[in-house]
């Protein structure tokens, strides 16, 4: 890393290790000002989407470029969403989108050549022009859709750009560190004052003019999140009003730079100087906190599923430069599994492991490290040339030459003797040697060092094998025994984590979960602890749920408390937070209710007439197997229409009919795969409904499933499943703008974890609100043959229901629709026709923003899956 600014241009390869991803990051940063300008200028530009999608495509090089063989997420392609890049390359297919193209059609809205009409307008004033910055596109485009943990990787690249542009525009003097100067920008007042002025200005619907560097800092990481955009000048001649420090620079001037310095304060005449401003795009209330951001400014990248949630961000380091964590539990609970998978995840950032272990010898913790390293990791281009290797014998700890193990990251140790204190001198004697090699290697040192970063990893697995025996009985038998002094088992812990302390890096620390005066005492010494269970519910025949309990992060917020820590040969391992951490990841989102400037065209031109409004919720209950399913979908697959004719967007270039639009549609189900939802998607698609009160066309409709089988799933689980379908579509740039959760009853039949749990139904309703999509959920009653005739069976079946009960409570009153769909058969206009058995009564009992016809009765097709009309079934 680089150290100072006097020989070359800062860039952000000065505040990182390795660039996880190789150079294409810093291209696809350059390429995306090109593309930005296209869609600036589409409808000036282009008379057809085609030419435009080429256009845009043709900016990539570097996308068409890129070998799959590593990072293939950033460049590769997705069957039926988007094209790989390195395919449209050829003329002949230039105008298919890639992944590329559509995130920055989602992030372009409003400027596109074929502009969604339900998708929020562009943020244009009649002097600015706010655009999104290219650092959203670069955290979306490099995280991969199927392992979100690769998150960790572009926040490491995104965070670099800030702190190099925030360098280049604020510059520290020649006698000042870089790294010291951007560290000292960054601290909890500084975050709440930067945050305060931008409130201000939002409160006044104004941008941010920037002045300090922790405001650039600051606003370029939200506007990396996309809760802000960049604010410019829409015209040469415009520059802004005149209580800018600064002149704005144009929208043009801004893209042809492509860069994200600024200029204040260059010359004696402020007029002369140009820079842009950062304007909100969300309530000041639903920002990150202080906390979270210093986060993610500060902290070490900790890239395991999960853990970004469980530790709101990374884990930050000590004002000295270095954090010791504690991970202990009881045997098997997977303490060695997630120290290695740390260390496997931190490798691409080029953070080296020095490993030293009491009880794994070097070709047992080879082999486990393949075990918890994912598919993507393994491909990832750092990653892949790098390479792992023991000490040259497999008891020795000591440290090679450099030529020894020259590009490995992963050097591994054995203290294998059977004596204590010879394990425990040789520990500390570790310590030396390392920092014997930071003097001779200064840019390891905390000062020499950018923010977030760590040279490296020091794993000590098997601190228990580091105390006397004796000694430790001792205590055990009676706790209030003076434990030797300076010598005892407690004193001789303690002076070995202040050792490992001054070594300034990470220092993981892995032991058996003992609960003594010993063990209990470290926790006083470290900075985070993770307590790792294997619980056994004894009434619950399944195998063991792994927890990981986070009780102490110092210096840093994060979510506390117990989560769900998995680990499996698929998906190696991984955390599932618990519910709150998991809904608190959408607080950033505003909350939305319906809005009533659409509505489905379902139920419109039937009695009862019922506007389901666009971004509603909607609970279908019912006795009997109605096809709810299949009336869900057909309100799902309907037209939207608009409740004015002349709404933008929706009538083609003559004002004739309505643009088709696609839809995106995710199916939660606890009842059926996915092969029954393609039947019954591909049976409405082939069919011509008479039902529908508008001649629009039906939007192009396309869906996912996640279905879960029965057994003991947990609510965690649950949660962190559909929020990372969810997460994986926008970063698809082709999200979900629809939800079913289809079969809700037999979660109180088979899923008997998710029957416990009372808040799982409310925040899922609370995340889809966030995310404005349709939700329709089906929630089926029963009756069994032969309960009129036997009170016995009777009460057994009321007693399910009545366990269903606050579930469908819980749904209706988050609900802004409940209709009940029920079987049709006692209606005497029904009971005698041929088709009775496939006719369901459709009963309106609660609509948002309109009267309740409560006495009209619509009739439900499940066959022909539409509704029929009341006079034509006389």
């Amino acid at each position: 890393m680089g150290q100072t600014t006097e020989t070359r241009p800062i860039t952000d390869e000065d505040f990182l290790i390795e660039r996880p991803f190789g150079d294409i990051s810093r291209s696809l940063f350059e390429e995306w000002f090109d593309a930005a300008t296209l869609f600036v200028n589409a409808k000036e530009l282009f008379t057809d989407e085609d030419s435009f999608v080429s256009a845009v495509n043709k900016c990539f090089l570097s996308l068409e470029k890129h070998s799959t063989r590593y990072d293939d997420h950033i460049s590769g392609g997705r069957p039926g969403v988007y094209e790989t890049a390195r395919v449209v390359g050829s003329n002949k297919v230039r105008s298919k989108k890639t992944r590329a193209f559509l995130l920055l059609e989602q992030m372009f809205q409003g400027f596109s050549f074929n502009q969604h009409p339900l998708l929020e307008k562009a943020d244009i004033t009649k002097e600015q022009m706010r655009i999104p910055s290219p650092l959203l596109f670069i955290r979306r485009l490099l995280t991969s859709e199927d392992y979100l943990a690769s998150e960790a990787y572009t926040h490491a690249v995104v965070r670099a750009e800030i702190f190099a542009a925030a360098a280049r525009s604020f510059p520290p003097s020649e006698t000042q560190n870089l790294y010291e100067y951007i560290a000292d920008q960054i601290d909890y007042k500084s975050v709440g004052d930067a945050l305060k002025t931008m409130t201000s200005y939002a409160e006044k619907r104004e941008s941010t003019n920037i002045t300090k560097p922790i405001q650039f800092i600051v606003g370029h990481y939200l506007a990396s999140l996309g809760l802000a955009r960049i604010s410019l000048s829409r015209t040469h001649q415009s520059h802004g009003p005149s209580r800018n420090e600064y002149r704005l620079f144009s929208v043009y001037e801004f893209l042809e730079r492509k860069s994200l310095d600024i200029f204040p304060n260059k010359s004696s005449n402020r007029r002369e100087d140009y820079g842009y401003e950062i304007k909100l795009t969300v309530s000041p209330s639903d920002l990150p906190s202080i906390p979270q951001i210093l986060n993610d400014l500060e902290g070490i990248p900790f890239p395991v599923p999960g853990a970004k949630t469980v530790f709101a961000g990374g884990i930050r380091m000590t004002e000295h430069g270095g954090a010791v964590v504690r991970i202990s539990g009881k045997s098997g609970s997977g303490k060695t599994s997630l120290a290695l998978a740390a260390c496997v995840g931190l490798a691409p950032l080029g953070t080296e492991t020095f490993y030293l272990s009491c009880e794994e010898e070097r070709d047992d913790l080879l082999d486990r490290i393949s075990t918890v390293t994912p598919a993507f990791v393994s491909t990832n281009r750092v990653f892949s040339a790098k390479s792992v290797h023991g000490a040259a014998g497999s008891t020795s700890t000591s440290l090679e030459t450099e030529s020894h193990y020259e590009n490995a990251w992963f050097h591994t140790y054995h203290l294998d003797s059977n004596d204590a204190r010879s394990n425990f001198e040789d520990a500390l004697s570790f310590v030396d040697q390392i920092m014997e090699k930071y003097d001779t290697e200064p840019g390891d040192q905390p000062r020499y060092r950018a923010p977030g970063t760590v040279p490296y990893v020091v794993v000590l697995d098997g601190v228990h094998e580091l105390v006397d025996r004796d000694a430790y009985e001792l205590i055990l038998k009676d706790p209030q025994v003076d434990d030797g002094g300076d010598y005892g088992p407690i004193s001789e812990l303690h002076r070995l984590i202040e050792k490992y302390r001054k070594l300034n890096v990470l220092v993981i620390l892995v032991s058996a979960d003992f609960d003594t005066p010993v063990f209990s005492s470290l926790d006083y010494l470290v900075d985070v602890v993770v307590e790792l269970d294997n619980n056994q519910d004894v009434d619950v025949p399944h195998k063991p749920l792994r927890t990981a309990s986070l009780t102490k992060t110092r210096r840093q917020f994060s979510n506390t408390g117990t989560h769900k820590f998995h680990i499996s040969k698929r998906d190696g391992v991984r955390f599932y937070p618990n519910l709150e951490a998991t809904v608190e990841q959408f607080k950033s989102r505003n909350w939305q209710q319906p809005d009533d400037n659409f509505v489905f065209d379902f139920l419109l031109g039937q009695e009862p007439s019922l506007k389901i409004f666009s971004k509603s919720q909607t609970v279908i209950a019912g006795k009997g197997s109605g096809g709810k399913a299949g009336f869900a979908l057909r309100l799902l697959t309907s037209p939207l229409t608009p409740r004015k004719e002349r709404t933008l967007g929706f009538a083609d270039a003559n004002g004739v009919g309505l643009v088709g639009l696609a839809r995106r549609c995710l199916i939660i189900s606890f009842l059926y795969p996915q092969s029954y939802y393609a039947g019954l998607v591909k049976k409405i698609k082939q069919s011509k409904f008479s039902d529908n009160s508008t001649d629009y066309p039906n939007p192009d409709f396309d869906f996912s499933t996640l279905t879960f089988y029965p057994g003991y799933v947990s609510p965690e689980v649950l949660l962190t499943k559909v929020a990372d379908e969810l997460r994986s579509a926008e970063l698809q740039g082709y999200p979900f703008d629809s939800i079913l959760l289809d079969g809700l009853h037999n979660v109180f039949l088979q899923f008997p974890l998710l029957e416990k749990s009372t808040l799982i139904w409310p925040m899922l309703s609370e995340m889809f609100r966030r995310l404005g999509v349709n939700v329709v959920t089906t929630h089926s009653h029963f009756d069994v043959l032969g309960m009129g005739n036997a009170p016995l069976l009777a009460a057994d079946v009321m007693s399910v229901a009545h366990r269903s009960t606050p579930l469908l409570q819980a749904l209706i009153n988050s609900a802004d629709y409940y209709l009940d769909v029920s079987s049709a058969y006692d209606n005497e206009k029904v009971r005698s026709r041929s088709d009775k058995d496939n006719l369901y009564e459709v009963r309106v009992a609660t609509a948002f923003g309109q009267a309740v016809p409560r006495s009209d009765v619509a009739f439900w097709d499940r066959e022909a899956m539409q509704i029929k009309d009341l006079s034509k079934l006389i």
